[in-house]
């Protein structure tokens, strides 16, 4: 993950990061900011690091407008805001 320019990289050296770096990363980009998503950081226990990226990209590749709901344990709606 390069957060200077926004770009998710599999092979990233140098840092590791945890589940809610990702999520705060994701919650305070532009993208985010003008679709009007927000991503809980509620899930963390209950998600895999895969499974939040995974959902992530998908909310980033969906049209605007719409809503989904995160599967598993403690699932929950995430989507424009209202």
């Amino acid at each position: 993950m390069l957060p200077d320019n926004m770009i998710l990289s599999p092979a990233f050296p140098g840092r590791r990061w945890r589940k809610v770096d990702i999520i705060r990363l994701f919650n305070e980009s532009r993208s985010a900011k003008e679709k009007g998503l927000q991503y809980p950081e509620s899930v963390i226990p209950n998600r895999h690091l895969d499974a939040i990226v995974n959902d992530l990209a998908a909310l980033l590749s969906r049209p605007r407008g719409t809503r989904e709901r995160i599967a598993g344990k403690g699932g929950c709606t995430v989507g424009d805001e209202k």
